[in-house]
């Protein structure tokens, strides 16, 4: 069968411009692998790599002459899906999946055939066998005007049984970073076995599943082989859950040589030891990426986030002399705080001195526990889904009105990279690390990006 699939577009945080078009959208690329695998037809439409709108989408997706759609949707983004498939279902059946789905797919019923919750590969696959659609785990549908429910499907266990991403559906060589650099994101797990209130993941996949050393390396060296890829960005929710694994990729990479820079997510209490860091980055690791969230002991057990600053400075220093660029992310007023607390955090941050931020707000997603109790608590003012970016205010306390967050947002960035000296030291770093083109791209999301602040 002849299946497109669409990737609807949103609106992006002004903190993402001037950085190139990094990375596909790779949930989407997983699932068309794995339709490929089982003998379909399958082309993409990627309206957010390139800033289609919803009219350009449609006239998009039709041109592939799809004998069905599917459509992978986040909270941002859902409304351009709701957009694309209403105008697509007039002409072909049409499935919704995604995150956003599998966190409240009562909501979208109206808008599809189908709506696909948790992992979608096998339910797309057997949707597209034939298989009676009250048999497949993880659907949902009408049926003589009757919503139908099936049961949720278990996750698979076995990750390596999971073809690579279908990359070659995209035009691979405009996915790049900063401009001419060639980079790619790799999923080496899936799921957290943390439970922060905040987040969707946590939610809906609790357990941590991890693809062997040997599988991801593979992977690994397919990508510098077939599309000269330089850096790839392990895009897991916590890299580190599993060490001695983290260790065997390590072993893996330096076994076979392979000359590539990564980069890895994970928690700050995660961290193993100096020694063990180097061992990561001479396989290649250059960047370490962790949250910080708040500085605000109450905020923290809110969130049951129980990390001790003590431990993100140790995360710093262990980075930086492992000679990885460090980035952490952090939130800037939670409810329950003051302006004075989300200033305190940007305080700490700047204490803490890594390379990079990203700061945020908080941003309730529907179906987690935090926007249930923000709902409850009358704190959701901004209802129009394509601005739950992170980058956009959403919630409003006694203490803290939208206003406020766009203000809490400039003032954060301002006060971290608007530091001469510190900004050039971020550029004689990173000019030895970049080549001359790449560095141009650099320079251009450091100024242009960052100094453009009204628009965040």
């Amino acid at each position: 069968m002849r299946v497109t699939l669409v990737n609807p577009n949103y609106d992006e945080p002004r903190v993402l411009k001037f950085m190139g078009l990094p990375s596909i959208p790779i949930g989407l690329a997983y699932v068309a692998a794995a339709l490929e695998q089982a003998g379909h037809e399958v082309k993409v439409v990627d309206a957010f790599g390139f800033k289609y709108n919803v009219e350009k989408t449609v006239q998009e997706a039709m041109k592939t002459d799809p004998e069905f759609i599917g459509i992978s949707c986040v909270t941002c983004n859902i409304d351009y899906g709701k957009q694309i498939a209403e105008k697509l279902r007039t002409h072909y059946p049409v499935a919704i999946g995604g995150t956003m789905p599998s966190l409240e797919p009562d909501s979208l019923i109206d808008y599809a055939d189908y709506i696909m919750f948790g992992e979608g590969e096998k339910t797309f696959v057997e949707l597209l066998s034939g298989k009676d659609p009250q048999e497949i785990d993880g659907l949902m549908f009408k049926k003589d005007g009757k919503v139908i429910k099936t049961n949720p499907r278990i996750p698979e266990e076995n990750l390596d049984n999971i073809p690579f991403p279908a990359r070659h559906l995209f035009p691979m060589h405009k996915y790049k970073l900063f401009g001419p650099m060639n980079m790619a994101t790799m999923m080496t797990s899936r799921g957290c076995p943390m439970t922060c209130n905040y987040c969707s993941i946590s939610h809906l996949f609790p357990s941590w599943r991890g693809r062997s050393a040997k599988n991801v390396v593979d992977e690994m060296e397919f990508l510098i082989e077939q599309y000269k890829v330089k850096g790839i960005s392990f895009v897991d929710e916590d890299f580190l859950v599993d060490l001695p694994r983290a260790l065997e990729i390590c072993d893996e990479i330096e076994k076979r040589k392979l000359k590539v820079w990564w980069g890895m997510q994970t928690r700050a209490d995660r961290i193993p030891d100096l020694e063990t860091m180097k061992r990561f980055s001479r396989a290649g690791c250059e960047c370490l990426l962790f949250g910080i969230e708040s500085v605000q002991e109450k905020t923290m057990k809110n969130l049951n986030r129980d990390i001790s600053n003590d431990l993100f400075f140790r995360a710093v220093k262990l980075g930086r002399d492992s000679k990885m660029r460090v980035a952490v992310s952090s939130i800037l007023g939670f409810p329950g705080e003051t302006i004075a607390d989300a200033k305190a955090t940007v305080s700490f941050v700047l204490k803490l001195d890594p390379d990079y931020v990203f700061f945020g707000v908080p941003t309730p997603f529907p179906g987690t526990r935090f926007y249930e109790s923000c709902e409850k608590e009358g704190l959701i003012k901004e209802k129009n889904l394509l601005r739950y970016t992170i980058m956009s205010p959403i919630l409003e306390t006694e203490e803290i009105k939208l206003e406020d967050g766009k203000k809490l947002l400039n003032y954060a960035y301002r006060k971290f990279y608007f530091r001469p000296i510190k900004m050039l030291q971020r550029v004689i770093s990173e000019v030895k690390k970049l080549d001359k083109e790449t560095f141009k791209g650099f320079l251009k999301w450091s100024f242009g990006g960052f100094f453009d602040s009204q628009k965040w």
